[in-house]
């Protein structure tokens, strides 16, 4: 009898079948082949928040022995790094330092979650899940989208300008950068004359747009920030008053009426200057013996029978003022004994004239009419008074604008704000304010309250116009009678 040697060859029962395939299904995952499987979508999330980047392997497997790594562009930018069963931060971004974890409880299961803590605008991009073994190599690409919603905006008069109010919208802590429009009463959008955009030291954007806005009468206007990837907005509006654009070109046109009023006294100076230019000269000539106005040159004329016409003879030198005496005189080819009548000319001297006093170069000297010497001198006055307040204009205006509020003032919303230097009791506080025209601040908004912390800078206590009345010493009320808010 022989014994049966066993054979090797496949199972022929159905539990064999299935017990064999298991079997090598097993063997090729422990080949480690995988796939890395990112989120679908871009993940949102807001600054100062912490954020979980999701990534698994397909199919779940134990990625204790694997490492993951979790990188932005390149392998160099290393966001976090998992080796050898351990966290591994010799080869982490700096920015990164302390603001990331690897989720350990579902390593086991495939899970290679990634928590990053305290978000920041830098943060915001696409990240990369790496994960690799001796024989395979699977990523995933994650985009993160951060986003900030910034203060609400501050609404200020800032000068004339273009005949309107320049009115300036600022906020602050927005990423990314926001939109900006600017509304009327009735929802219609108003064009920005300029805008600025500009991050801060934590990656934040500031912004501050422009407009001018003209008007004849109350004039409301919005300005909208928007932040397009987390679609909310912060609005703020602004009620300007109808004197504030009465005020709009009444300097240009007094400006103008000045400078015409210059040009105007500069020709009647060069007039008058002419005029006694030409009155020197002609004096001059006279002093000479070469003419003077009394001169007269008479020509008598005589009948001229038998057809003959007037003759005309040359007298005398005009000028010849030696005497006073009247001189008659004929031609020589019309004396008496000659053909035709003769015609006479007949020179009247004037009595000599006295020459004017002359000083140096032969200018006059003596006095002008006063009427002269007073127009020159109220006319140099006129212009150099008109000249300081042009230059009084152009200081507190400048090429474009001119300012709202008197100097050392500073705007905001539709008032005109000033901080002292001098320390006060409450009262005096008071008076000097009244003799300055205004009054101590009564505060409205806390945007008002902010404005006028920024003005104080490092003065640390100011007088307002909140106080307590006798009687009443638990009741906080302004100057005005109105309560005091409990938000200020």
């Amino acid at each position: 009898m022989h014994k049966l040697r066993p054979q090797v060859g496949f199972p022929t029962s159905p539990w064999g079948l299935l017990r064999h395939f298991l079997t090598l299904h097993l063997l090729r995952l422990g080949s480690a082949e995988f796939r890395v499987v990112g989120p679908g979508q871009p993940l949102l999330a807001t600054v100062g928040q912490d954020v979980v980047l999701p990534c698994h392997l397909f199919p779940g497997m134990d990625a204790r022995s694997l490492e993951i790594r979790w990188i932005r562009h390149q392998v160099s930018e290393t966001v976090h790094l998992y080796r050898n069963g351990a966290d591994q931060h010799w080869d982490q971004m700096e920015e990164y330092a302390g603001r990331t974890e690897l989720a350990r409880d579902g390593l086991s299961s495939g899970s290679l979650d990634l928590r990053i803590s305290g978000l920041r605008p830098s943060d915001d991009g696409q990240y990369v899940c790496t994960v690799q073994d001796a024989a395979s190599y699977g990523e995933a690409v994650v985009e993160l989208k951060v986003a900030a919603m910034g203060s609400v905006p501050l609404l200020s008069l800032e000068a004339y300008e273009d005949g309107g109010i320049r009115v300036v919208c600022r906020s602050a802590g927005w990423y990314p950068s926001p939109q900006v429009l600017w509304k009327d009463a009735g929802g219609q959008h108003l064009p920005s004359v300029s805008q600025g955009r500009s991050p801060d030291a934590r990656g934040l954007f500031e912004i501050q747009d422009v407009i001018v806005v003209s008007g004849k009468g109350d004039v409301n206007v919005s300005c909208v920030v928007r932040n397009s990837r987390l679609v909310r907005e912060q609005v703020s509006s602004l009620h300007i008053s109808a004197p504030f654009f009465h005020n709009t070109l009444p300097w240009m046109a007094a400006l103008g009426v000045l400078l015409l009023l210059i040009v105007m006294l500069f020709g009647v100076i060069a007039y008058l200057f002419q005029r006694k230019a030409k009155r020197e000269h002609g004096q001059d000539k006279t002093a000479n013996g070469i003419f003077h106005p009394t001169d007269v040159l008479l020509g008598i004329e005589m009948g001229a029978p038998g057809g003959l016409g007037p003759s005309l003879a040359a007298g005398d030198r005009l000028g010849n003022q030696s005497s006073g005496k009247k001189n008659s005189l004929v031609a020589p080819d019309l004396m008496p004994g000659g053909q035709g009548p003769a015609v006479a000319l007949t020179t009247i001297y004037a009595e000599p004239v006295r020459p004017p006093r002359s000083g140096p170069g032969g200018h006059r000297t003596g006095p002008g009419p006063r009427w002269y010497w007073v127009l020159l001198g109220a006319g140099w006055v006129g212009t150099g008074f008109l000249a300081g307040v042009v230059v009084w204009l152009l200081q507190r205006c400048g090429p474009r604008a001119c300012q709202l509020c008197p100097m050392g003032w500073q705007p905001f919303a539709t008032k005109c704000y000033w901080v002292s230097t001098k320390t006060k009791a409450w009262k005096m506080a008071a008076e000097n304010c009244q003799h300055k025209g205004a009054q101590l601040v009564i505060l409205e908004s806390l945007e008002e309250k902010a404005f006028i912390e920024g003005m104080m800078g490092n003065a640390s206590v100011a007088w307002t116009g909140l106080r307590k009345h006798q009687g009443r010493e638990t009741e906080w009320t302004w100057e005005d009678g109105s309560p005091l808010q409990k938000a200020l």
